[in-house]
This record gives structure tokens, sequence and C-alpha cells, in this order.
């Protein structure tokens, strides 16, 4: 692979040189090889400049191949940290990788229906095809060549490029799962904005995808001043709780839910748009969607400061009170929507203040008060 432009004969090196990736991709499958692979000092070096020169085949098996190699455990840390991974992942990502393929990827992406970095079958039979058919778009999908990409069927470009962006997808989601690579990931301001990117459009099969991602960041402490500071992300997180799908809805809860554990972001959240969305998902959800919503509500009243947004907003209270008398009392929601009534109420008593001819021993009166009463 890194002796391809000293080949002479320059078709035998580009099938060379695809072959070698593709014969890599296959020795990542089993999970015994992974390990190996990933300590070996010039695999990782080289499948990142494979996908930094290759606009085809070859790119596609090495974002596949770093996607199976991120799925273990022991590798996530040591590709996190690798020279330029993230940032030419999120460079194919975002889609703004290639400025002079052909067509629109996104809409191509719409009608894709397969699913990331385990399709091996499909994929070993794409390369077969395309290493037997037109051999002059197999010389033009590789950017040394002489020949540019336009003069390879926009189609077939559009496919590649695809696939390689759902193996970065899938690449991403893995090492978000590790608690070191989420910290990585998440001083990476070009991976935020690929992932921001595709979380707007809900037509791309990665959509579900990255808000997973999004919501496993969110798991890591330090990356949430990071992103509750993002108005785009909270817009997203917005639209995506009123997903149809209750998979996207809760990955957008339980990311509220996780924001809200930090008291920096407590106060940011408690908006309307926010605070409405969480009251309604709490009311109307699955039990799922009511857990993370009332949980992210609870964390949010443990805030001062969200003390007048929370009673301002319409119906909330009047939710909480409907929760604790109409749910199973042992039931999380329950318990969590009693606890938020009781911060709220203190919160309120002490902006009441104490009154100082009132007896502290004296127990709150329940006398009501009239004007000129006839008794």
């Amino acid at each position: 692979i890194k002796d391809l432009h000293l080949g002479i004969d320059w078709d035998a090196s580009m099938e060379a040189y695809i072959r070698a990736t593709i014969a890599i991709s296959h020795l990542s499958e089993p999970k015994e090889n992974r390990v190996v692979l990933a300590q070996h000092p010039d695999v990782v070096t080289t499948l990142i400049g494979v996908i930094e020169q290759d606009k085809g085949e070859a790119r596609v098996a090495a974002c596949r191949s770093l996607a199976l190699l991120s799925k273990v455990q022991q590798n996530k840390a040591l590709l996190v940290k690798a020279d330029k991974l993230v940032t030419v992942l999120s460079g194919i990502l975002s889609g703004r990788f290639d400025q002079t393929g052909g067509g629109d990827i996104q809409d191509f992406e719409s009608g894709v229906g397969m699913s990331m970095s385990s399709n091996s079958q499909e994929s070993r039979g794409r390369s077969q095809t395309s290493r037997g058919g037109d051999n002059s778009c197999n010389s033009s999908t590789v950017s040394a060549a002489s020949v540019t990409i336009r003069q390879c069927h926009s189609s077939r470009y559009q496919e590649f490029f695809s696939l390689a962006r759902m193996n970065c997808c899938a690449a991403f989601s893995h090492l978000a799962k590790d608690c070191f690579a989420s910290a990585q990931l998440g001083r990476h301001d070009s991976f935020l904005d690929a992932i921001v990117t595709l979380c707007n459009n809900s037509r791309s099969p990665m959509y579900s995808h990255c808000l997973e991602i999004l919501c496993h960041l969110t798991r890591f402490p330090g990356n949430v001043d990071i992103l509750a500071s993002r108005a785009s992300v909270i817009k997203i997180l917005i639209t995506s709780g009123k997903a149809r799908t209750v998979r996207e809805r809760l990955w957008a809860l339980r990311s509220f839910q996780n924001l809200a554990f930090d008291s920096v972001s407590r106060i940011s959240l408690a908006t309307d748009p926010v605070l409405v969305l969480l009251s309604t998902c709490a009311f109307q959800g699955t039990k799922e969607e009511q857990d993370a919503a009332m949980g992210a509500i609870m964390n949010i009243a443990l805030e001062p400061g969200t003390i007048i947004s929370l009673t301002n907003t319409k119906s909330l209270i009047a939710i909480l009170v409907n929760i604790t008398n109409n749910t199973e009392p042992s039931s999380e929601v329950c318990v969590r929507a009693r606890r938020t009534l009781k911060v709220i109420g203190t919160w309120i008593n002490t902006l009441a203040g104490e009154d100082e001819q009132e007896d502290k021993n004296e127990r709150l009166s329940l006398v009501p008060s009239g004007w000129m009463k006839w008794q």
C-alpha cells in the first residue's frame, strides 16, 4: 500500500493497492486479530493514509477496517490518539472531504438501506463487482491517478463515499462508548461539527447513530459544558425529542438528563422549549422516556436559579402533581416527581423568607384571611 506510487504499471499497482487494503479489512473481521492489527506500528497509520488519498473502493475498505478495530475495548484509546484519525474521519463524515465529487451525497444516502460496518458480504460483493466491471472507473477512484474523479460514474463515486461515511460513523459510535475516547472526541470541533451536521438531516441513515454518539458524549462530565454551550446541539436535542421513533426520542431525553446533571448547565437548560418538551415526555412518553425526562426535570430543579423558569412553564407543576397521584408510588418516575416538588417547594419557601413576628416553633398556620368578615 505504501509503495503505490512506485509501481511502473499503474493498473497493476492500483489493483494491488485495492486488494491489499481489502485484505486488511478481511483480516480485521476475526475478533482475535483486531488487537494485533491495531498495535502494529504501521497498520493504523497506513489506513489513515489510504482514506486521505483514495476516493473509492480502497477508502471504503480502510474505513471499514478502522470501524472493526474500534469495536475492541483495548484498541479505543490507541485509535483515538492516532495522529489525524479523528480529523480525517470527521472530514469524511461531514461530507466535505471531497469537493470534486458529483451529485448530492445526502440524497443518495437517503436511499441506502444497509447497516454500518456489518455488511462484510455486501462489501466483498461490491469489491468483486467493481474490479470485474469498468476498468476506467476503477482507475479513476484514486485521487493520485491522472484521471479526475469527475470522469468516474458519479453514482459509483457516491456509493463509495456513502459507504465510507457510514463506516466512519460506525467507528465513532464504538469509540464514543469509551470514557477516555469520549473525552478526546469532545475536544475536536471538526468532529462535533460533523455530528451536528448529520443530526440536522433526519433523512440520513446515520441520523439515529449520530444521536446515540451525542448521547454517549454527554456521559463524560468534561464534555457537558462544551455541548451545553452549543446552541445547535440544544436545538437538535429539542427537535429529536419530538421524533417519530422512540429510540431517537430516548437518545435526546437521556442527553438532556446527562447535561442537566452538571450544575453549570442547568440554568441554560431551564428554557421554555426544553422544559415543555421534558414535561410532555414525562407525562405522555413510554416508561423509559418518562424516567429520562423526569430525571432531567429533577436535575434542573436542583439549581435555585431555575425556580422562576420551572414555575412559569405551562402545566409543569400540574404534570408533576398528576404523576405523584396517578403513578405507582414506588416507580422511579413517581419518586423523582415527588422529589422535584419538594425541591421546588424548598426554593419557594427560601424566596419567601422568614416572618420576624412568626414564632419559629409555631406550625404553619392554615387560618384563612378575610376583609371585614362577619362572624
